[in-house]
Parts: C-alpha cells; structure tokens; sequence
C-alpha cells in the first residue's frame, strides 16, 4: 500500500489504491482520520479512494481480506493525503 498520495486532479497518484491486488479474493477497507472516526469503507478490491473533501493530514487504514485459498488476513497502516 502506498503511504502518500495526492489528490489534486493531476492525474498522478489522485486515488489511493493498493500496488497489487492478485490473489485477493475479497476485501473489506477501512480509513480513520486522526481521531479514531471513520471517514471511508469500500470493499472494492482496488479501494480507489480520492480524499473526498477531506484536509491534509495523515489518516489510519485498515485492511481485511480473503486470498484465493481462503485465508483471512488484516493489514494496517497510515496515509498521508497532501492536497
């Protein structure tokens, strides 16, 4: 997962998505903002999450997902969105 992207309609790095989705049969992601508040959820594998109108800042995601032999898995980490 990166951990910088910058959603300023450049059209270079405007939607934070995973570098690689293969074997992922499903998945469930989670952003927080510094807070703890939830602040997006998708379960599309590719996330494609622009920022919405959020600030710069850093945020916390969560993600919970199925590879392709049915192991369930989570993986964590932050993100810094700079407009």
């Amino acid at each position: 997962m990166p951990n910088v992207f910058t959603p300023n309609g450049d059209g270079s790095n405007d939607i934070f998505k995973p570098v690689k989705s293969k074997g992922i049969a499903e998945m469930q992601t989670y952003i927080y903002n510094r807070w703890g508040g939830q602040v997006f959820e998708t379960k599309n594998l590719m996330i494609e999450w622009d920022g919405g109108n959020l600030p710069d800042g850093t945020y916390f995601w969560i993600v919970k997902y199925t590879n392709a032999i049915g192991e369930q898995k989570t993986l964590n980490g932050h993100l810094t969105l700079i407009r």
